[in-house]
């Protein structure tokens, strides 16, 4: 699909609105204390605000905005910002309706705008509030640092982000309807891709991310968490050096308590010991897949801060090519495809499972994460598992679901997997096949044949992630 980042993701919001509620739908009548300015400034509270602060909403959706103005009813002013009119059409209408069905309920006044967030500058504002957009966005940094532009020298600024690793399953969900040609133009979405789910054993672990999350009960929320246009979050380390850069200070979590950075504590007193920093931390429970909850942070301006301590490490593995009995077996990154032998007939194309893959680089990243803390990276994984137990599903009904946390995997059979061919490789390597082989991905059963990166992350969710994926090729 053409266009900019931002073309496409105002036109996903113009067909689905978020969140998928009803128009008629009001918040309730009691305020959200969690989006009070009163509740941030618990947190920071050498920070003096004025009687009557003006709030900036930032990517508002259909309804934060009234949310915002219930919990802050002296607010001079709510400025919703946000790049889909149908959004803001729907946001308005909740606002009329409120008036009329909710009269005495205090809510702070109002004002809806449709533009990009870089167009804003008529700061500052005493308080920002911005849900779930970095994500969504061609650079993050960019909009961190010019809404940090926009923040009042007292202010502070409510962020709620996607956590960039522990979400892997939704990552993998995300990449497998991609290869079944599956996107934000789907009509249908729910039952869709409901159907494209129902072929993978009842046991897998894309069919329950899928089903126990709730925004698959509708087709805005399937759009939304399963098929965005651009969905793509900070690492926790670039996450913290993107705030230091803009002089943001994190002065507290609001999410769950087993995804805040004190829970370290709860889980290895050793570790907590010698990872003080709270970035550090949160980093090192989303390598465990462990920040299950959305992070909500509260930060204030802090000019200056020392930058955030982060222990990121990359290894960099050279991947190996070889063709074994008429399959062409990769692993890892691929360099030059000069050195791929030469092979009088091919018939498959094996890589690593790039799920399995990506458990192993977490492990790995534990691995190296921990090592100056003096304990190893399968124990930090047992105490986890003691302390959090299994996935299992919402209650009243609650039920194990294997396979979504990281203990649920030997460690050490995971290392023994090889690193992931990245999705580029896998196109030079189609290119190759087609040009010197005249060979394509085979699609047995379907027709048309298809892209190489998308047979592979159609066969890594069939089998186990533990098992090389192998994709058939056919004449092109």
């Amino acid at each position: 699909m053409g266009g900019s980042i931002a073309d496409r993701v105002r036109a996903q919001y113009e067909r689905h609105p978020y969140p998928p509620v009803s128009a008629l739908a009001l918040p309730r009548r009691k305020p959200e204390a969690e989006l009070a300015l009163d509740t941030g400034l618990t947190l920071a509270p050498a920070r003096v605000f004025p009687e009557h602060p003006r709030i900036l909403v930032a990517g508002c959706g259909s309804l934060e905005a009234l949310v915002v103005a219930r919990a802050n009813p002296r607010a001079e002013r709510v400025v919703a910002v946000d790049l889909s009119e149908h959004s803001l059409q729907t946001l308005t209408r909740r606002i009329q309706l409120a008036r009329v069905v909710q009269p005495f309920t205090p809510q702070a006044p109002i004002e809806t705008r449709q533009c990009n967030l870089h167009a804003l500058n008529d700061g500052p504002f005493d308080a920002i509030f911005l849900s779930n957009v970095l994500q969504h966005v061609a650079s993050p940094e960019a909009l961190v640092a010019h809404l940090a532009g926009l923040l009042a020298p007292h202010g502070l600024m409510r962020l709620v982000v996607y956590p960039r690793e522990s979400r892997l399953w939704m990552r993998a969900l995300q990449r497998y309807l991609e290869a079944r040609g599956l996107d934000a133009h789907t009509q249908a979405p729910r039952r869709t891709v409901t159907r494209h789910l129902r072929v993978l054993p009842e046991t897998s672990p894309l069919r329950s991310t899928f089903f126990v999350n709730p925004e698959s009960s509708s087709d805005a929320g399937v759009v939304d968490a399963f098929l965005h246009e651009h969905d793509d979050p900070l690492p926790l380390a670039q996450l913290a050096s993107c705030m230091h850069r803009a002089g943001l200070v994190l002065v507290g979590e609001r999410q769950t308590p087993s995804s805040q950075s004190a829970f370290v504590g709860e889980v290895n007193a050793q570790v907590a010991a010698s990872i003080t920093d709270p970035w550090s931390r949160l980093e090192l429970l989303d390598e465990s897949l462990e920040l299950c909850a959305n992070p909500v942070f509260w930060l204030a301006r802090g000019e200056s801060a020392p930058a955030p301590h982060t222990a990121s490490t990359t290894r960099h593995v050279a991947g190996t090519v070889q063709v074994v009995d008429q399959a062409l077996h990769v692993s890892g990154p691929l360099g030059s495809l000069a050195n791929v032998p030469a092979a009088s007939t091919l018939t498959s194309v094996v890589v690593p499972n790039p799920i399995g893959a990506s458990l192993a680089c977490r492990v790995r990243r534990l691995d190296d994460l921990l090592a100056r803390v003096g304990i190893s990276s399968d124990a930090w994984i047992a105490s986890l598992a003691r302390e959090v137990g299994p996935r299992v599903t919402p209650p009243p009904h609650s039920r194990e679901l294997p396979g979504l946390a990281l203990s649920d995997y030997d460690p050490h059979a995971l290392r023994r997997l090889s690193p992931p061919v990245a999705d580029a490789d896998l196109d030079a390597l189609e290119a190759w096949l087609l040009s010197v082989h005249g060979l394509v991905p085979s699609r047995p059963g379907e027709g048309a044949s298809l892209s190489l990166r998308h047979a592979v992350h159609l066969a890594s969710a069939q089998g186990s992630v533990l098992a090389d994926s192998r994709v058939l090729l056919t004449r092109s």
